[in-house]
């Protein structure tokens, strides 16, 4: 008897030490592994990275809460690198072909709010190791695209997408303070119930009927 491989979905969220990818670092991680048919939690992942306090703007400072005592047990960039790299790579159960070697290889979609953010400072971090989950075009899962297609399916309107807002519209405890893995865990109990108000609404309309 066949058995399918059972499908993972990294939420993934980062911590900055600013905005601009070439010269801000990444200062946590967070990622929670999920079932990608059910979005139940099956594993999380937390680290915090030493960074240079001197080279961050003061707003990101005061966001994540940074204090010396607080990223006491913090580790070198490349400890977190290899770790984190490593927890990624046993969930990658996704099969695709390589388009340079025409060869199966298994990767781990990610998802975020607002991810292409996040994908911007993973690529430069990881520009001289391998990242074995997908943060190419097609590979991503951006939760402010899931709240967009909810808003035309059901005809609604967010006035904001930031997470405290879609957090309180689906009555989802939000939890402040800027917690790389905290915040992972909410925008994925979003994005659940997102995509249940997705089903519902297209089943209930018959959205793609005359489509």
């Amino acid at each position: 008897m066949d058995t399918q491989v059972q499908q993972y979905i990294a939420w993934i969220d980062l911590e900055t030490s600013g905005f601009d990818p070439s010269y801000n670092e990444i200062t946590q991680i967070g990622c929670v592994i999920a079932a990608r048919d059910t979005f139940k939690e099956v594993d999380t992942f937390e680290i915090k990275v030493r960074f240079d306090p001197e080279k961050a703007s003061a707003e990101s400072l005061e966001i994540m809460g940074y204090s010396p005592e607080r990223w006491a047990d913090a580790v070198e960039p490349d400890v977190a690198r290899t770790e984190f790299a490593a927890f990624l790579r046993k969930y990658c159960t996704w099969t695709r072909v390589s388009k340079r070697t025409n060869r199966e290889y298994q990767t781990l979609e990610i998802a975020g709010q607002n991810i292409p953010f996040d994908i911007s400072f993973l690529e430069p971090f990881y520009a001289n190791s391998y990242f074995p989950a997908a943060m190419w075009r097609g590979g991503y899962l951006d939760l402010m695209q899931v709240i967009k297609a909810l808003e035309i399916i059901l005809n609604i309107h967010f006035d904001s997408y930031y997470l405290e807002s879609l957090c309180h519209y689906f009555e989802v405890p939000y939890v402040d303070g800027h917690d790389a893995l905290a915040d992972a865990r909410m925008e994925l109990e979003v994005a659940r119930l997102a995509f249940s108000l997705i089903s519902s609404g297209i089943s209930d309309t018959n959205y793609f009927v005359g489509v």
